[in-house]
């Protein structure tokens, strides 16, 4: 008994030392980019990070021979000399975003997200997966318009699932009818040739260095190569700190499902406090089940829901909801089915929640949704606000926030619905 709770002191002294290390270190590195300005990003200020049609945007504009950058085809032509696409002729290539294929059926059809032709029978199709969960057949559909060159796109470079790429008649394989590719890996590699490229060019080297920039971002890479090799230098300085360094990362998907479900815990209990009723439905409601499967096995759309209106068949709620950052706003419901919040129907109450805030913005699914003061991307997992989550009186300043709004509008739609008795 007394080696085990020896054992076990040393190795918390261990990780103890090993966080205390690289916790100095960050720090260090935190305040030089605050004083050097590193931390600027503009696609992060104008909040295209899960965007996918803004990332195929922007890739397929440096990719474009008569692109707005003007460098012709030197893009493109790192572009596949980087994936190795053979045969394609990159002098008269062009480049299409969100290509129709004709109508969706069980294995054809659809919109390719970038689309890459040199006009001599080549063709490359890039599936771009920044969040977005596959639909169904997806790559089976594009599969059958184009097999020579299929492109799945992914921020780790993982397979699609089964349910895009198999069906009845074909079952697609990674490697054999189609390659994955990462923006973690082949699209940087990629871009910092572009950026050698566009060296002379400010305007265009710095558009680069941001994108780039984001994708470390979002694929959990330090910007800064000088903290990231002296957190390397601490982690592997002796085997006690290997094996910290080992557990911890063993153990961060549990870790962010944690915190996540903290945040839900304390958001629960100061919307019922303000006497909002959360309804518990399975479909749709939050549980630590859900927030570990959130990392594990890419669980969206749950959260917290209030039934703030009911007349007849139709019902109104609010809710707070999950995809890869919080969110909130209003939908409707006709004998409990949603997805009608967009119908022509319903544009009268669309322009209540429009009085109520400008912000909200309009989809098949929300009378309008927003997202808080304070963005929390659980998904990224790397920005101050959710690291300020471990702080309880931080934590309960965030929750407070996204309540007091809440609480303001619910009161402002519910008067307006009242008054009308529709």
């Amino acid at each position: 008994m007394e080696t085990a709770t020896t054992n076990y002191i040393i190795k918390m002294n261990n990780h103890q030392q090993l966080l205390s290390g690289v916790s100095h270190l960050s720090k260090h590195y935190r305040e030089l980019e605050r004083i050097s300005g590193a931390n600027f990003n503009i696609f992060r200020i104008i909040n295209v990070s899960s965007d996918e049609l803004k990332h195929s945007s922007f890739v397929a504009e440096l990719l474009n021979p008569k692109g707005s950058h003007g460098q012709g085809t030197i893009f493109l032509k790192l572009f596949v000399e980087t994936l190795g696409i053979t045969p394609f002729h990159c002098d008269d290539a062009g480049v299409e975003i969100e290509k129709s294929i004709g109508k969706v059926t069980e294995e054809e059809g659809g919109r390719l997200d970038i689309y890459i032709n040199d006009n001599r029978g080549n063709a490359v199709v890039i599936e771009n997966k920044i969040y977005a969960d596959d639909q169904p057949n997806q790559l089976i559909r594009y599969y059958q318009f184009n097999p020579q060159h299929v492109y799945y796109l992914t921020l780790d470079g993982k397979p699609a699932t089964k349910k895009s790429a198999h069906c009845e008649s074909l079952k697609l394989k990674s490697g054999e009818h189609y390659k994955t590719i990462s923006y973690q890996s082949d699209i940087i590699n990629w871009l910092e040739l572009c950026r050698k490229e566009a060296a002379q060019l400010p305007l265009l080297r710095e558009g680069i260095s941001h994108y780039i920039n984001l994708i470390k971002y979002l694929t959990g890479q330090s910007t800064n190569k000088a903290m990231r090799d002296e957190i390397i230098e601490i982690a592997t300085q002796s085997e006690q700190s290997l094996r910290s360094a080992a557990d911890i990362s063993n153990n961060f998907s549990a870790i962010k499902a944690k915190a996540q479900w903290n945040f839900w815990k304390a958001l629960r209990a100061a919307l019922e406090s303000k006497g909002l009723k959360i309804e518990d439905n399975p479909k749709n409601t939050v549980s630590s089940t859900r927030t570990w499967n959130f990392y594990t096995s890419k669980d969206t759309y749950y959260g917290l829901w209030v039934e703030i209106y009911k007349e007849d068949n139709l019902s109104i709620h609010w809710g707070v909801e999950i995809e890869n950052n919080v969110y909130s706003g209003f939908t409707v419901e006709r004998a409990g089915e949603g997805g009608i919040s967009d119908i022509t129907e319903f544009e009268w109450l669309r322009g209540i929640i429009m009085e109520c805030d400008t912000s909200f913005k309009t989809t098949k699914y929300w009378l309008g949704w927003k997202y808080p003061s304070t963005m929390l991307d659980f998904r990224a997992f790397n920005s101050d606000a959710i690291f300020s989550l471990a702080n309880k009186k931080e934590l309960d300043i965030i929750v407070e926030g996204i309540v007091i709004e809440a609480i303001k509008d619910i009161k402002v739609v519910t008067e307006k619905l009242n008054a009308l008795k529709f």
